[in-house]
């Protein structure tokens, strides 16, 4: 009997770590928190991360988190509960941990992340974007920024540089339009005050025609990295790394040497290992591999940037949902394997052209916005609304133009997506020039539908420009770079805007979201009919109805009938008399 019941407890032992090996690697589910692509994450919101197996409490903490503009890689508490991480963002004392509104921020969790039977978690990285509140989407300049030498500012970016914890200003400035007569570059720092107000801070110098510049954090702090394209004799060609030694000041350049003309550069995790990764655009697209201190080796380049147009570049995002940021640019659309390896998308290799990414109809996955109709070698006439179909292709379905009197074409430099009106959803600007000089806006319905508002004309022509909350008041703001006059604007939201057309609140808002089990619906009556009864339809994602429920006349919340639902994304679709209106829901 005692030899049966070693046998057994054998038996037993052996079958259990046999099982644990069978599961495999842990993988990353669906029902994330925030949801992937979110475009109005509450700022002090944590991250949860779900499994599908329990995670080695131990090697959570290698979970990583990087913030656009707050810090580089984000501090946070990591703490387990089953098959989920949750990570609570921190800051140093005095600072607030909160998001910055508007900014998007990166999550990755590597393979160094184990499972509890030992095996490496599957590679995924995601994104969303941190909320921004109030603010009109009507703009007043605040402003010029002087920059030093050179006769544009071509790119402008944002982040905290010297650990204060409000937004400086970065860009760069080169010599006379004639690359040949190139001898220096400088990038122009900017520190902020608080209130939007800014003091230069000592020029970078870098080599030969800086072009583009990218904030990251490669090492520890966040980094600014310079494209330098060098003169017409072919002499440069590098990208300048300058690292942050955490107040803002910056040791001397190190020089990557990269492809001929290097126009444009962005930084992402593309092979989920947690740190930031280089992608190049020129007469190549490069993608150079982070080692985790600030050092990067080439891979193979992906493909060329297609057409004439090399001042357009790469953006990253995941574009097919499978936890991998993929490239988006002037060559098409480029499916990233999960180790930072490319294959075409078919069908997308018309091009994207000065574009911005986002999820603007709120279905989950990212669309395109992108400069259309280009007529030179940099700018484009008109602005293409392209949505994704859920599979990573994108497809053109709506032209947006700017209305002008004047027999001077229309030249659209760059365009930029932020909620500027603080209702959850991306809005669309376009810096343009015809008869004048301005920023063209545009407000979303939630679905992605844009109506224009009154343009910013107050003689602006945009090269470059970001959205971002500079006078620390929680609405997004505009950074500029200008074509001409050696500065950058900055353009304060303000908080009313007395000329546009009202339009309605939004019908439903759903809490928690994602929920565990339980979720309420409220409804916001203003403009409604108190007696209408409204129609709650639940839809799985294969479009299937799977509840339904009524709010009656005059009730406005109910908990939704969701608790015999599996976790997933649910779409939550309320019908009246007053109007339809649609949201996501996600359980977990």
């Amino acid at each position: 009997m005692k030899h049966f019941c070693s046998i057994t407890c054998l038996l037993f032992v052996f079958l259990n770590s046999s099982l644990a090996r069978a599961q495999g690697p842990a993988v990353v589910g669906t029902a994330l928190s925030p949801v992937r692509n979110a475009p109005a994450v509450p700022r002090t919101a944590s991250v949860v991360i779900p499994f599908s197996q329990p995670v080695n409490p131990a090697t959570a903490g290698n979970i990583k988190m990087f913030s656009s503009q707050y810090r580089g890689s984000r501090t946070a508490t990591t703490s387990t509960n089953a098959n989920a991480a949750t990570l609570l963002p921190t800051a140093p004392a005095g600072q607030s941990a909160a998001f910055k509104p508007g900014e998007t921020v990166s999550v990755t969790v590597p393979a160094t992340v184990l499972g509890t039977n030992g095996a490496g978690t599957v590679p995924y990285v995601y994104q969303f974007t941190a909320a921004a509140t109030g603010g009109s989407g009507s703009f007043a300049l605040n402003g010029d920024i002087s920059v030093a030498g050179g006769d544009w500012a071509c790119e402008v970016r944002v982040g905290d540089l010297d650990g204060d914890g409000d937004l400086d200003v970065v860009t760069n400035s080169g010599s006379p339009n004639s690359f040949s007569n190139i001898t220096v570059g400088k990038i122009n720092v900017l520190l902020n005050n608080g209130t939007g107000s800014y003091t230069a801070a000592p020029a970078i110098v870098v080599p030969l025609g800086p072009s583009s510049v990218a904030l990251g954090d490669i090492d520890s702090d966040l980094d600014i990295l310079s494209a330098n394209h060098g003169n017409d004799s072919g002499n440069g060609n590098t990208v300048s790394i300058c690292f942050n030694n955490g107040t803002g000041t910056f040791a001397s350049p190190v020089n990557l040497i990269v492809a001929q003309s290097p126009q444009r550069i962005k930084l992402g995790d593309m092979d989920g290992d947690g740190d930031l990764d280089l992608v190049v655009n020129g007469s190549l697209t490069q993608v150079f591999f982070n080692n985790g201190s600030g050092g990067f080796s080439n891979s193979t380049a992906p493909g060329s940037p297609g057409g004439s147009i090399t001042r357009s570049g790469s953006n990253l995002a995941d574009m097919d949902g499978d936890g991998s940021l993929d490239l988006v640019g002037p060559g098409g659309i480029y499916r990233n394997n999960g180790q930072g390896s490319f294959t075409a998308v078919a069908g997308t290799s018309g091009g994207y052209y000065n574009d911005a990414i986002g999820d603007i109809d709120g279905d989950g996955d990212l669309d395109v916005i992108t400069v259309g109709n280009v007529n030179t070698s940099l700018f484009g006439s008109n602005v293409l609304v392209q949505k994704n179909d859920g599979t990573g292709r994108v497809a053109a379905t709506t032209t947006l133009t700017i209305s002008s009197t004047s027999t001077y074409p229309t030249i659209i430099p760059c365009v930029a997506l932020g909620d500027i009106d603080g209702d959850g959803d991306l809005d669309l600007l376009a810096g343009f020039s015809n008869n004048q000089l301005g920023i063209a806006v545009w407000q979303n319905d939630g679905q992605g539908h844009f109506m224009a508002l009154p343009s910013f004309s107050g003689n602006v022509q945009a090269m470059n420009m970001v959205l971002a909350d500079v006078d620390g008041d929680g609405d997004l703001d505009i950074v500029a770079s200008i074509y001409s006059g050696y500065n950058v604007k900055i353009l304060l939201n303000t908080t009313t805007l007395a000329t546009t057309t009202a339009r309605p609140a939004r019908l439903v808002t759903l809490y928690p979201n994602p929920a565990a089990s339980a979720a309420t619906v409220q409804l916001s009556r203003a403009g409604m009919s108190t007696s209408a009864a409204t129609q709650v339809t639940i839809y799985n994602g294969l479009g299937q109805v799977v509840a339904v429920s009524t709010l009656h006349a005059g009730q406005d919340t109910n908990t939704l009938p969701t608790a015999h639902l599996p976790a997933g994304c649910y779409m939550v679709r309320l019908q009246s008399a007053d109007g339809n209106s649609t949201q996501r829901l996600v359980l977990y």
